[in-house]
């Protein structure tokens, strides 16, 4: 019993939004088009987003990039300035 609350202790999020799933599951019953409510073409895309990111992760690809944007600015205000216009730049794409 006390790995389980530890675990739930450590998962959070996880633990909330399962209880949230199955309080939905009490207003909505589920039915034959329940699989249909899941977008998987949308769950595919995070998927690979997720490997490239995790990918990119282990290469150490964004340490590199970090380390190149903190020799280039020369303060935090404008890496903070560089770091949300490359917010912006990329969202527009």
């Amino acid at each position: 019993m006390r790995k389980i609350l530890k675990y739930i202790k450590k998962e959070v999020v996880l633990f909330i939004s399962l209880l949230l799933a199955l309080a939905s599951i009490a207003f909505v019953p589920p039915d034959n088009h329940y699989f249909s409510y899941i977008d998987f073409h949308t769950l595919t895309i995070m998927l690979g987003l997720m490997i490239i990111m995790a990918g990119l992760r282990s290469l150490g690809i964004f340490s590199m990039v970090g380390k190149w944007m903190l020799e280039k600015t020369s303060n935090v205000r404008s890496l903070a300035i560089v770091l949300v216009m490359l917010c912006f730049v990329f969202s527009i794409y």
